[in-house]
């Protein structure tokens, strides 16, 4: 049997709670979770999010054939913590002929099947801001071209150790009475935030 107390912010929504069973649930400031069997614990939460990243893009217009993209991202967990994996897709619009880019940190690359500059951080430390800086070139036409539709900046990222919710886990127990002090536990909670759809207008 599997004992662990979860904690929470007051106030904090959940609308899926489930440690082998899933039922919506309003969360007091602790709740006590129990199973016969390892399990991973899942949750869903709507409201009272805290996000692990703050993007702050500027993109202006230099002429008809340029246009300038600056984009600041800056992460907003503890400085002992860390996110694995990051990407940040900028859109740029259909007919770019070529991109001049410059980063702070990671690889940048323009990607003309995705329509976008895919920058890539491997590790992206807490408490710090990284930017990218992009000049973009488009084909030159004599016709009238369309006001460029501006889709938004999608990130994808992995953060471990991080709670967007504010869920902790205060303490984990487990009982196993069958074998008695014989049987040999190991006991070690991991968190991972992963980011689900990111997304940030421009």
């Amino acid at each position: 049997e599997v004992a662990a107390v979860v904690r929470l912010r007051a106030g904090c929504l959940m609308d899926i709670l489930g440690f082998w069973i899933v039922c919506p649930l309003y969360i007091p400031s602790w709740v006590v979770c129990r199973c016969h069997y390892p399990s991973v614990y899942r949750y869903r939460a709507s409201e009272g999010i805290q996000v692990p990243f703050k993007v702050i893009p500027v993109v202006k217009e230099l002429g008809r054939t340029r246009l300038e993209a600056n984009v600041s991202v800056r992460s907003l967990f503890g400085a002992k913590m860390f996110a694995l994996n990051t990407v940040v897709l900028v859109p740029v619009p259909d007919y770019t002929a070529k991109c001049t880019i410059l980063v702070t940190t990671g690889k940048a690359k323009y990607d003309a099947t995705r329509k976008a500059i895919v920058w890539k951080i491997k590790r992206f430390s807490g408490a710090c801001e990284h930017s990218l800086r992009a000049e973009v070139t488009m084909v030159s036409t004599t016709k009238e071209r369309k006001p460029c539709a501006r889709p938004p900046i999608s990130m994808n990222f992995q953060v471990p150790m991080f709670s967007a919710s504010g869920l902790r886990v205060a303490y984990l127990k487990i009982l196993e009475r069958r074998l008695g002090n014989q049987y040999q536990v190991e006991k070690w909670v991991r968190k991972m935030c992963k980011s689900g759809d990111f997304l940030v207008r421009i």
